[in-house]
Protein backbone atom coordinates (compact mmCIF):
# COMPACT_ATOMS: atom_id res chain seq x y z
CA UNK A 1 0.00 0.00 0.00
CA UNK A 2 1.44 3.49 -1.10
CA UNK A 3 2.22 5.92 1.30
CA UNK A 4 -0.20 9.03 1.60
CA UNK A 5 2.42 11.39 3.91
CA UNK A 6 5.43 12.40 3.39
CA UNK A 7 7.71 14.51 5.50
CA UNK A 8 8.41 18.18 4.58
CA UNK A 9 12.28 19.23 5.35
CA UNK A 10 11.91 20.11 8.81
CA UNK A 11 10.54 16.57 9.26
CA UNK A 12 7.21 17.53 9.87
CA UNK A 13 4.69 14.79 7.91
CA UNK A 14 2.70 16.64 5.06
CA UNK A 15 -0.28 14.76 2.23
CA UNK A 16 2.24 14.21 -0.90
CA UNK A 17 0.35 15.07 -4.05
CA UNK A 18 -3.19 16.92 -2.78
CA UNK A 19 -5.67 16.22 -5.37
CA UNK A 20 -9.28 16.92 -4.63
CA UNK A 21 -10.39 13.19 -3.72
CA UNK A 22 -7.61 12.59 -1.52
CA UNK A 23 -9.18 14.03 1.53
CA UNK A 24 -11.59 11.05 0.84
CA UNK A 25 -8.47 8.61 0.96
CA UNK A 26 -7.03 9.46 3.76
CA UNK A 27 -10.35 9.21 5.26
CA UNK A 28 -11.04 5.73 4.24
CA UNK A 29 -7.43 4.56 5.29
CA UNK A 30 -7.91 6.18 8.48
CA UNK A 31 -10.72 4.14 9.09
CA UNK A 32 -9.47 0.82 7.58
CA UNK A 33 -6.39 1.20 10.00
CA UNK A 34 -8.42 1.95 13.15
CA UNK A 35 -11.07 -1.02 12.06
CA UNK A 36 -8.08 -3.17 12.11
CA UNK A 37 -6.62 -2.22 15.46
CA UNK A 38 -10.21 -1.20 17.34
CA UNK A 39 -10.85 1.23 19.67
CA UNK A 40 -8.11 1.80 22.07
CA UNK A 41 -4.65 1.15 20.94
CA UNK A 42 -1.20 1.77 21.55
CA UNK A 43 0.54 3.22 18.51
CA UNK A 44 4.07 2.72 20.80
CA UNK A 45 3.25 -0.91 21.56
CA UNK A 46 2.36 -0.93 18.01
CA UNK A 47 5.64 0.19 16.87
CA UNK A 48 7.40 -2.33 18.85
CA UNK A 49 5.92 -5.45 17.27
CA UNK A 50 6.29 -4.16 13.73
CA UNK A 51 9.89 -3.79 14.55
CA UNK A 52 10.08 -6.91 16.57
CA UNK A 53 8.99 -8.55 13.33
CA UNK A 54 11.03 -6.92 10.54
CA UNK A 55 14.02 -7.85 13.10
CA UNK A 56 12.83 -11.82 13.02
CA UNK A 57 12.15 -11.67 16.79
CA UNK A 58 8.19 -13.06 16.38
CA UNK A 59 7.93 -16.76 14.13
CA UNK A 60 6.14 -16.07 10.78
CA UNK A 61 4.21 -19.07 11.71
CA UNK A 62 2.64 -20.40 15.19
CA UNK A 63 1.79 -23.61 16.82
CA UNK A 64 -1.48 -24.97 14.99
CA UNK A 65 -0.72 -23.25 11.34
CA UNK A 66 -0.17 -25.48 8.20
CA UNK A 67 2.83 -25.00 6.26
CA UNK A 68 4.53 -27.08 3.30
CA UNK A 69 7.62 -28.18 2.60
CA UNK A 70 9.74 -27.80 -0.23
CA UNK A 71 7.94 -30.61 -1.55
CA UNK A 72 4.02 -29.33 -1.06
CA UNK A 73 3.84 -32.12 1.73
CA UNK A 74 1.83 -30.07 4.79
CA UNK A 75 2.66 -30.16 8.29
CA UNK A 76 0.90 -29.09 11.19
CA UNK A 77 3.41 -26.93 13.59
CA UNK A 78 3.64 -28.37 16.95
CA UNK A 79 6.64 -26.50 18.14
CA UNK A 80 8.60 -22.99 17.37
CA UNK A 81 11.90 -22.84 18.65
CA UNK A 82 14.30 -19.58 18.17
CA UNK A 83 18.21 -20.84 17.24
CA UNK A 84 20.82 -19.04 17.96
CA UNK A 85 23.18 -19.44 14.83
CA UNK A 86 26.43 -17.94 14.21
CA UNK A 87 25.80 -14.34 14.31
CA UNK A 88 21.79 -14.58 13.91
CA UNK A 89 18.67 -15.83 15.01
CA UNK A 90 16.60 -18.57 12.99
CA UNK A 91 13.54 -20.07 13.49
CA UNK A 92 13.12 -23.66 13.57
CA UNK A 93 9.32 -25.49 13.32
CA UNK A 94 8.85 -28.82 14.64
CA UNK A 95 6.13 -30.47 12.57
CA UNK A 96 3.86 -33.47 12.37
CA UNK A 97 0.84 -35.32 11.34
CA UNK A 98 -2.58 -35.36 13.65
CA UNK A 99 -2.70 -39.12 14.86
CA UNK A 100 0.55 -40.53 13.85
CA UNK A 101 4.16 -40.18 14.67
CA UNK A 102 5.30 -38.43 11.29
CA UNK A 103 7.48 -35.46 12.63
CA UNK A 104 9.38 -33.38 10.55
CA UNK A 105 11.87 -29.99 11.55
CA UNK A 106 11.53 -27.12 8.98
CA UNK A 107 13.95 -23.88 9.56
CA UNK A 108 12.07 -21.05 8.88
CA UNK A 109 13.52 -20.59 5.12
CA UNK A 110 12.26 -24.34 3.97
CA UNK A 111 8.88 -23.47 5.57
CA UNK A 112 5.62 -21.96 2.91
CA UNK A 113 2.34 -21.45 3.55
CA UNK A 114 -0.41 -23.65 2.66
CA UNK A 115 -2.13 -23.08 -0.05
CA UNK A 116 -5.21 -22.91 2.65
CA UNK A 117 -3.52 -20.14 4.90
CA UNK A 118 -2.87 -18.39 1.79
CA UNK A 119 -6.11 -18.37 1.12
CA UNK A 120 -7.50 -16.89 4.24
CA UNK A 121 -4.64 -14.64 4.87
CA UNK A 122 -5.87 -13.27 1.69
CA UNK A 123 -9.96 -12.99 3.15
CA UNK A 124 -8.87 -11.62 6.28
Amino acid sequence: MERLTAKNKHGKPIIKDWPNYMEFDIINRLAAIEDILGDEYDLDELREMVQAKREGKIPKYTIGDTVCDRFGNAWEVTAVELHSMRTKNEWLYRCGHKGTDDYRALWHFEAFPSKEDELRREQE
